[in-house]
């Protein structure tokens, strides 16, 4: 059997994919933090890649409705759902049915049968698309969780006003 560039982006392709998957994992880990303060991270690690899209868009809800993270919440919404789209076109080529026959790799989808296209230059988009996704999700999380500490400083500075405006006797220091 001969091992060529195909056969080398697509191992390449998987360690893309486990990056994007371990940063979902983080994604996941630290909005999920937000409302669960002692969540073990061990949990999240468990999740498999579609659990954890779902746990994201399941962190991501608690979110809605807050103006200052609002466009923070749509990219990362919008970078789970194509690495969903990801997913499927991974998933499809790993649970393939395979033929082996004097050196040449077919491979079929394992439900409907129809042979799956799998060539070099195909699997270097992936491999841009999959560690795209990972910063994307990485900048987009990052910004999110700022813009979530900002607005709790700015609650408490508030808060800390009005108590002191409503007992006199409290001095700002």
């Amino acid at each position: 059997m001969k091992f060529d560039e195909t056969t080398a982006a697509f191992g390449m392709f998987h360690l893309a994919f486990a990056n994007l998957t371990q940063r979902l994992e983080s994604a996941v880990f630290l909005i999920r933090r937000i409302k669960e303060p002692n969540l073990n991270f061990q949990e999240v690690m468990q999740l498999q890649f579609s659990d954890l899209c779902k746990a994201l868009k399941s962190g991501l809800k608690q979110l809605d409705g807050r103006q200052s993270i609002e466009t923070d919440v749509q990219y990362v919404r919008h970078f789970c759902a194509k690495a969903r789209e990801l997913s499927k076109w991974r998933n499809e080529r790993v649970h393939a049915r395979v033929q082996i026959d004097e050196g040449a790799i077919t491979i079929y989808n394992s439900r409907t049968g129809k042979q799956l296209i799998l060539n070099r230059d195909e699997c270097l988009g992936k491999i841009q698309e999959a560690i795209g996704f990972a910063l994307a999700l990485d900048q987009n999380v990052a910004s999110l969780l700022r813009n979530l500490k900002s607005e709790q400083e700015i609650y408490e500075m508030l808060q800390e006003i009005f108590r002191t405006v409503e007992d006199p006797a409290c001095e700002l220091e």
